[in-house]
């Protein structure tokens, strides 16, 4: 299989994250990552500014299926897209929030890939901060490390580097905290430091890296994970607590306790490490396994391999029927008595030998009413 990818954001350095994550995972099922539409059994579109990227592609004009990858904390500003162009929609679910997409049947939702393969990288490089923090919140910026910047003030021994982009904290923090906008270079700070206290990717680089780490971030205070419950962190993409609420208690004296359990060496970075990338390894699957589908989806002509699509539904009166999106409860189209007869053996899952109009069926599959069934 090839794939074409294409950068649809800017300056967003999650993104640069997961692209590179991407490819590694590509690479190693022997995915070929091309540069030309024309070779490509697969384009995909990364990021953000979805809308921007496809603007002006028609789907007689798609060299190859469309897939828009994005995380879950960007869905609400990339909620609706043209079915026609944008064969399926990847979710990376960054954030716990229950956000509905309205595309069920063509979506996956997946949680954070990341290649914990390490290649020596980071071994010999010298320890220069004691601590590394990086809360990394989407919905309330900079809400955890206010709560956890009295503890940090108390460790005046140790060296601490924050990432943030709120000078404003300089002036309540101790000399020996250091503040600086890290977000483009996560994994080089994690390296240079001897423990990690925040979320998301931090965690991840953390675990990458075998440093030892405190989870504090959107859901509160998650502490130091075991290796019984390490998965559980991981699905939450280490937002906090397991179950935690937004904006979640930030026990200040299990900080102080817990950084100095890390100091004594009283943790078990491997364990987690290898729970982790078991689950990691299942989200590649998953990804390759839908990309497969997709790919294989557009080649089909089958017309007996196909399957009614469930986002939408036929309501009728009047002696008129109309095709009805679930979700939004928006009429699709007026179908009229040769298209309802050649959609209806779908619907009723009936086998379908000599579709009435090869047309309307090509319309049908070109607008995701009709869908290859899963294997």
């Amino acid at each position: 299989m090839k794939i074409l990818i294409t950068k649809a954001y800017e300056n967003r350095p999650k993104y640069d994250i997961l692209l590179s994550t991407l490819i590694s995972i590509f690479n190693n099922h022997e995915i070929d990552v091309v540069e030309f539409p024309n070779d490509a059994d697969c384009h995909i579109f990364i990021g953000d500014g979805i809308d921007d990227a496809l603007r002006g592609i028609t789907a007689g004009e798609k060299a190859a299926p469309i897939v828009r990858v994005l995380f879950r904390s960007d869905l609400a500003h990339n909620f609706a897209i043209d079915q026609s162009v944008v064969d399926h929609t990847i979710i990376v679910k960054d954030l716990d929030i229950n956000i509905l997409c309205p595309y069920r049947q063509t979506t996956t939702e997946i949680n954070v890939p990341f290649d914990f393969t390490t290649n020596g990288d980071g071994v010999n490089v010298p320890i220069e901060q004691d601590i590394y923090v990086n809360t990394g919140e989407f919905l309330y910026p900079d809400s955890a490390l206010f709560k956890i910047l009295r503890t940090l003030n108390r460790l005046t021994r140790l060296k601490i580097d924050v990432c943030t982009t709120n000078q404003s904290i300089r002036a309540l923090a101790n000399p020996n905290i250091s503040l600086s906008d890290s977000r483009g270079a996560v994994e080089a700070h994690v390296v240079r430091s001897r423990m990690v206290i925040g979320s998301g990717y931090a965690i991840m680089y953390a675990i990458k890296h075998h440093k030892p780490f405190i989870v504090v971030g959107e859901r509160g205070y998650g502490g130091i994970p075991k290796a019984v419950n390490v998965r559980e962190f991981y699905q939450g993409f280490f937002q906090g607590s397991i179950g935690g609420r937004l904006d979640g208690a930030m026990p200040e004296n299990l900080v102080y306790e817990d950084v100095h359990t890390i100091l004594q060496n009283c943790t078990e970075e491997e364990k987690l490490r290898e729970q982790v990338r078991v689950c990691t390894t299942t989200v590649e699957s998953e990804l390759i396994n839908s990309l497969r589908h997709l790919v294989i989806s557009s080649r089909s002509n089958e017309n007996k391999e196909l399957q009614f699509n469930m986002d939408y539904t036929i309501v009728g009166g009047n002696g008129k029927y109309w095709l009805l999106n679930r979700f939004t409860r928006h009429i699709e189209m007026e179908l009229n008595e040769s298209q309802l007869q050649t959609l209806m053996p779908f619907v009723h899952k009936q086998q379908v030998e000599s579709p009435s109009s090869e047309e309307i069926i090509a319309q049908y599959k070109r607008n995701k009413i009709l869908l290859l069934k899963q294997i």
